[in-house]
């Protein structure tokens, strides 16, 4: 996976779970992550023969040469946004931005959807803002160390809200960043010699994909 099992994770450890993966002939161990790089580098260098990987960590990696291409888009709009404590900041458009303290993580995709986003609205991160390196989680909003942060509607908004922080998003895609998201990627020489291993793979984790929309309720227990 990308990165620590969550929801997001949960069709494929159902598939799994319930043998959509064994009724297809296959062993498969579902892994967490700690990141799309990293699990470019595994797939790049054997260790790995699936992974998930966000889009723009795929353009990367093509252009460093890393064997990698994707084979199937599971996000079809990246959940990238920008977060912030709307408590503090009343901040209603992306130019209302500016002059905020916004942490970002230089070697995530998230960042390169944020320069992206940043660019379709006009506004240069680096004289308009400052930005502040920081790590996974939302601490460092909590703390009041920054005023906003990078990364995915599907994770961070969430942490900070449950904590009791007032919070309200700006998601990429709603404003001009046109790109997938998390995408299911393979190593080339397994594109060349194991087609049939990658067609019963997509297959049985389409019917997890699935068994999961219609099962809500037993995505959790699985993760």
């Amino acid at each position: 996976m990308d990165w620590k099992m969550s929801a997001a994770h949960g069709p494929f450890l159902i598939a799994a779970e319930k043998g959509f993966y064994k009724a297809e002939g296959l062993s498969v161990q579902v892994m967490g992550g700690s990141g799309s790089t990293d699990s470019l580098k595994l797939l790049g260098g054997g260790s790995i023969e699936f992974g998930l990987v966000d889009a723009p960590v795929i353009v990367q990696g093509r252009v460093k040469g890393v064997p990698v291409k994707s084979i199937a888009v599971y996000w079809q709009r990246t959940p990238q946004m920008i977060v912030w404590n709307a408590g503090k900041h009343d901040v209603k458009t992306p130019k209302d931005l500016i002059g905020l303290k916004v942490g970002v993580k230089h070697k995530s995709s998230t960042f390169q959807g944020f320069r992206a986003f940043t660019r379709a609205q006009g506004i240069d991160m680096k004289k308009d803002m400052k930005l502040v390196p920081i790590g996974f989680g939302v601490a460092p909003l909590l703390a009041g160390q920054v005023d906003a942060l990078v990364g995915f509607t599907t994770s961070e908004p969430l942490r900070a809200a449950d904590k009791g922080l007032k919070v309200k998003e700006f998601l990429f895609a709603n404003y001009g960043v046109k790109m997938y998201g998390l995408t299911i990627a393979t190593r080339e020489d397994l594109i060349k010699s194991g087609g049939a291993t990658i067609k019963s793979f997509l297959k049985a984790s389409l019917r997890g994909i699935k068994y999961a929309a219609d099962h809500p309720d037993e995505v959790a227990p699985a993760v």
